[in-house]
């Protein structure tokens, strides 16, 4: 007879520390397991009696959920054995999923799950994007299903394309917001997938094709860079916020996350020449390297530089008490970004300048710069961090009108 029982695989430890359910099916010398939607770290967990422990908030609810997947998991047994006699633990674990799919995972619990594992690892821009993503699903589902739970045979082509009318018609969402939302769920799914959670063959996005819009990537030209280098100013925010643009520009496109958390050890001798060296705080490069260039360094001068300790933020954007790479300092920097903008625009009024001037600008005119005077595309893609070269092209597409320190020196030299 198979053997049915409720275990903790401590090989796939969670970064959070806890620790995944799984329901085992044992018969003759085959074992399968089917995943189950909680986890829990295993102070929690009484591996010898197969249940939750007391010092869990909600053990009695969640013992008599466990208690009744072992009977629906005894059920499927013997149901197998009454209709041919011939038990596979596969077939134990098909009919299980085939069945109410009070054992399979909650797609949105497991969303959820997802976000908990990015706060852990301190993607606070993960979090940040997936949660109201998890909110809007949360809400569709509720609309649609009358439930408050989505079972991963549910993600069909049809619940998404219902989702994308919900995201277009009550969210009033455009094209490009609608595809990241899909996109996001499409990440985690992919991610269930390649656990063993859901069938590959079963994928909807297979049928789905998510479609966006391009972009219009705006980019100043260096005359307009040159502008509002020379633009004369009062000491103060305005002048503060000039100078971050100009800085990220003369930094390879500096993505404003990380100029904002500039600290002391970024700036290092190396070789008797200074050097701009950090992790991006967006996609934890450590490799970034770049020569001090002479508009970087006179600006970094004005703040105090090199009279910045190790740990010390240079620019008096982001309060020295916050820690860099926190969730708090994550949300500092979408506060002092927006502020930014804001003050971009009145900068960009002052220089005649008819674009809509972000903080993301710089890094699009640097990199189309370095386009326009024929620096290989394999270092612009260095230098931007991009992944490959096709992303480096879609960024450059708009850009183009009409290579590695020597080669940056040269082109960034000031007439």
């Amino acid at each position: 007879m198979a053997k049915v029982s409720i275990v903790q695989l401590k090989a796939r430890k969670r970064s959070d520390g806890t620790v995944p359910l799984y329901l085992v099916i044992r018969n003759k010398k085959e074992r399968s397991t089917v995943a189950l939607e909680f986890s829990l770290h295993p102070r929690h967990w009484n591996g010898k009696r197969h249940e939750v422990r007391k010092s869990y908030l909600e053990h009695r609810k969640l013992n008599e959920h466990l208690r009744r997947v072992t009977e629906r998991a005894e059920s499927a047994v013997l149901d197998i054995l009454l209709r041919d006699g011939k038990l596979t633990t596969r077939a134990v674990k098909e009919a299980m999923q085939q069945g109410s799919g009070e054992t399979a995972p909650d797609f949105l619990s497991y969303f959820e799950n997802r976000i908990a594992e990015f706060r852990d690892r301190g993607q606070h821009g993960s979090v940040d994007a997936y949660k109201p993503v998890l909110a809007k699903l949360r809400d569709y589902t509720k609309r649609t299903t009358h439930g408050s739970t989505l079972a991963f045979d549910e993600l069909t082509v049809a619940f998404l394309r219902g989702f994308h009318t919900y995201l277009r018609k009550v969210h009033d969402n455009g094209q490009n917001t609608i595809t990241k939302n899909l996109g996001y769920i499409r990440t985690v799914l992919y991610t269930a997938i390649r656990e063993g959670l859901f069938p590959q063959e079963k994928n909807p996005f297979f049928q789905l094709r998510l479609n966006s819009k391009r972009a219009s990537s705006s980019r100043l030209t260096i005359e307009e860079i040159w502008r509002l280098e020379d633009l004369v100013l009062e000491p103060g925010l305005l002048n503060d916020v000039r100078n971050y643009f100009i800085f990220a520009f003369y930094a390879a496109g500096m993505r404003i996350s990380d100029v904002i958390q500039l600290v002391g050890d970024h700036i290092r001798l190396v070789g008797g020449i200074y050097r701009i060296e950090y992790t991006m705080a967006k996609t934890s490069d450590p490799s970034f390297s770049m020569p001090l260039l002479p508009k970087a360094e006179e600006i970094l001068r004005f703040y105090g530089w090199p009279n910045v300790s190790r740990e010390e933020y240079v620019f008096p954007i982001m309060p020295q008490h916050i820690r860099r790479g926190t969730e708090e300092a994550f949300m500092e920097r979408k506060r002092k970004t927006a502020l930014l903008n804001k003050y971009l625009k009145e900068l960009a009024k002052l220089c005649d300048i008819d674009i809509r001037l972000t903080t993301h600008v710089a890094r699009h005119s640097w990199a189309a710069y370095m386009d326009d005077n024929n620096l290989p595309i394999q270092r612009i893609q260095q230098t931007l961090s991009h992944k490959d070269t096709k992303t480096t092209q879609v960024y450059l597409h708009s850009l183009r009108s009409g290579m590695f320190d020597e080669e940056l020196i040269r082109v960034l030299k000031r007439a």
